[in-house]
């Protein structure tokens, strides 16, 4: 007898179990129903939608995108330090012609403040490309370059061509200068040298062709005119930067605009320092 209610104890646990299971297994079902279902490709989109910089395998290192990025950042340089790098003609010009009255001294801040404008403007607008805004900066810096440049024809006074090509000029390169160097790391890795040389060429390029244009035009067609067709070459060039350049990854986190915490790394003050003090000296002969 008492073998017997034993068997029909296990019997109705057993039951009892597995109709759990089964409601369990039911309510599983339920839940289910309603969550949308993991779509794999969708998953890897989001995965790979932000990779990481430092990634190198993620890099294409190569491919058209890749190259139409250093096409675009030459142009960048081109008309960022090539500006800078042709002020020397305009100087020449501005001694024996509309600034005839002005000290050359006076003359020299023009490009002096260019070349600082582009500096500075340069450390600040870092974490401006940072938070994503890079099609912005050089939108900007295309407007501001080259609205300086026409309104630079206009001028006959000094104060007139300091604001249009020391300021506008020199605040638009400084937007052009960090997008310029900042987005080929992010396409290339092993090549990364060879990305780099051919785009800061544009800088050297464009301090030889722009001061020739001037230099032959502006005896025949005058001093607007000339610079004029400066503005125009500006505008075809920086088309190229505007219509196919593009971000490929943003850092994962947002720098501060000025984050003096990193100058406490001594490497990194020695750098700093080494650059201010190589710039000062390399940049002195230009102007004066």
């Amino acid at each position: 007898m008492d073998h017997r209610q034993e068997l029909d104890r296990s019997s109705t646990s057993s039951h009892t179990f597995a109709h759990d299971k089964e409601v369990h297994a039911d309510d599983v079902s339920q839940e289910s129903l309603h969550q949308p279902p993991l779509d794999g490709g969708a998953v890897e989109k989001q995965i790979s939608k932000n990779p990481s910089v430092n990634n190198v395998n993620a890099i294409p290192n190569g491919g058209l995108t890749a190259w139409l990025q250093v096409a675009g950042s030459f142009f960048l340089f081109f008309n960022s330090w090539g500006i800078i790098n042709t002020f020397g003609v305009y100087q020449t010009y501005y001694e024996g012609g509309i600034l005839a009255g002005t000290s050359p001294s006076s003359i020299s801040w023009i490009g002096s403040m260019q070349a600082f404008l582009l500096m500075l403007v340069g450390a600040l607008t870092g974490p401006v490309y940072d938070a994503g805004y890079f099609r912005s900066l050089v939108f900007t810096g295309s407007f501001l370059v080259i609205f300086g440049q026409m309104m630079l024809s206009l001028c006959t006074q000094y104060w007139q061509v300091f604001i249009a090509q020391a300021v506008c000029v020199g605040l638009g390169a400084g937007c052009l200068f960090v997008p310029s160097v900042a987005i080929i790391s992010t396409y290339f890795s092993t090549r990364i040298a060879t990305a780099m040389g051919i785009a800061a060429v544009g800088s050297s390029l464009g301090g030889v062709i722009y001061p020739i244009v001037f230099y032959r035009l502006q005896p025949s067609i005058g001093f607007g005119w000339a610079t004029r067709v400066i503005g125009f070459m500006m505008l075809a060039t920086l088309a190229v930067p505007n219509l196919v350049m593009k971000v490929r990854v943003l850092p994962a986190a947002r720098r501060k605009i000025l984050d003096l915490a990193a100058f406490r790394e001594p490497a990194y003050f020695c750098f700093v320092l080494g650059g201010f003090l190589g710039f000062m000296g390399l940049y002195a002969p230009f102007f004066y």
